[in-house]
């Protein structure tokens, strides 16, 4: 099972990557991995927003 991040430690990794830090550099930085910065950026720049989307479960009972 994956952790679940707060948003703010979700923006604050962001805001790191945006502020001209690389991905690698932010997720040490911050104690996450490089994949997890890289997520939420690509993640904020497409939606604006760092909340993790939800999950969906279909068919599990069909």
């Amino acid at each position: 099972m994956t952790r679940t991040y707060s948003n703010g430690l979700r923006e604050r990794v962001v805001q790191t990557v945006l502020g001209g830090d690389s991905c690698a550099a932010a997720g040490e930085r911050f104690g996450v991995s490089k994949s997890s910065a890289i997520k939420w950026t690509r993640l904020f720049r497409q939606t604006g927003s760092v909340a993790p989307g939800k999950w969906a479960v279909t068919g599990l009972f069909s």
